[in-house]
């Protein structure tokens, strides 16, 4: 049975058109049909220019997701965001919310916060001890739904002989995050 429409409402904050009726779906990367799989691609390469051919390519830059949310108005997918299955060090159960991406006519429409409402509801549902993202654009929504930033190094990941972390990260933790750090085995997804 396919999720209800949602209608969404502007909080006031951000300059916001008429809310667009839209069905979210999850959908799991390996099940994922050719012409979606595409769309998606055309989708992330136009709203990350910068790793385009790896979007355009794979749909994906670094690795692949488990599974994505889909917002659908019209059958035209209007939306997308990747979640990823990131292993860490000690073991936790942690979920990677990224590749947020809203066609341009559908901006400022409440999709893209939809999106995001919809996925860190089903992490927690399957299980999430964490979840984890990097924005700037929709920090506050992820504020919002209870993600805080957390310390410099507190969670890193290791790439050519470094420690990295990024300055923008969020974590919303079901349980306590390990002393002294987490480490992920993959931090750029």
């Amino acid at each position: 049975m396919a999720p209800p429409v949602q209608r969404l409402q502007s909080n006031g904050t951000l300059p916001f058109h008429s809310p667009i009726e839209h069905r979210v779906e999850f959908i799991a990367e390996a099940l994922l049909e050719e012409s979606d799989r595409e769309s998606i691609a055309t989708l992330l390469a136009g709203a990350f220019g910068r790793h385009k051919d790896s979007y355009r390519t794979r749909g994906w830059r670094t690795i692949p997701p488990t599974f994505r949310v889909i917002a659908r108005a019209d059958a035209q997918i209007v939306g997308q965001l990747s979640v990823f299955d990131i292993a860490t060090d000690p073991q936790r159960r942690l979920f990677g919310l990224g590749d947020v991406a809203v066609t341009p006519d559908r901006r400022r429409r409440g999709v893209a916060r939809s999106l995001v409402e919809h996925a860190v509801e089903e992490c927690w549902r399957r299980g999430a001890d964490i979840m984890l993202t990097d924005t700037g654009v929709l920090r506050q929504v992820f504020i919002a739904l209870g993600f805080a930033p957390i310390p410099r190094f507190a969670f890193y990941y290791e790439r050519d002989g470094a420690c990295r972390c990024h300055a923008l990260w969020l974590a919303a933790a079901k349980t306590p995050v390990p002393r002294p750090r987490l480490r992920l085995l993959e931090g750029d997804f």
